[in-house]
């Protein structure tokens, strides 16, 4: 079954996910305001072509991102980690094809400014996820207008269906794109299960 759910507040914020999988009972704290010393998910100004497996698919091409961008998708990681050890679930481990996927999705919802799941040619988060060469995806949450990732992070678990999301204890990998266009910026937290 797939469900989505809108909640609106200081900025925006929208759930997708399939097959209810339970998430943990535990209610998390919120994660903390600041994360020192954060080291980038893609060289600024280029590409980045992952070979280990355990970090995507083999010649997985990332588009590149900013330093600034690269800190705050690797902010949305750490802060829903924060929450997710506090509620007993295993930390999420980047996947870089969900990367891939987060970022085509953001980039799209800020070019057309639409804040939707579904990307301009119809596809599901599921089928960016499949095209971005994964294949177990399982919940997308995506939000605007948050100017950091703390605020993003903590919109998300005040509804209950973005922290189902974060706190389903069976996805295990997740990816985050963030786009700062007009309108925005624009957040994609894309998770899968292996």
């Amino acid at each position: 079954m797939i469900g989505r759910i809108t909640v609106l507040g200081n900025g925006s914020s929208e759930v997708y996910l399939r097959d209810n999988q339970p998430a943990a009972k535990a209610t998390p704290s919120p994660p903390p305001r600041h994360r020192p010393g954060l080291v980038p998910v893609a060289p600024v100004g280029g590409e980045e072509t992952v070979t280990s497996s355990s970090h995507g698919e083999a010649g997985t091409r990332l588009p590149p991102v900013s330093s600034h961008v690269a800190e705050l998708e690797e902010n949305v990681v750490f802060f829903v980690n924060e929450a997710r050890v506090d509620a007993g679930c295993p930390k999420l481990r980047i996947d870089h094809r969900l990367v891939a996927s987060a970022r085509q999705h953001s980039a799209e919802m800020a070019a057309t400014g639409r804040f939707v799941h579904e990307s301009p040619d119809g596809a599901s988060p599921w089928d960016r996820m499949t095209r971005a060469g994964y294949r177990l995806g399982g919940a997308e949450n995506i939000a605007k207008g948050y100017r950091n990732a703390a605020d993003a992070v903590k919109s998300w678990l005040n509804s209950p269906s973005h922290r189902r999301n974060i706190l389903n204890c069976q996805l295990t990998v997740t990816g985050v794109g963030v786009t700062l266009e007009p309108g925005g910026p624009w957040w994609t937290q894309d998770f899968g299960y292996s």
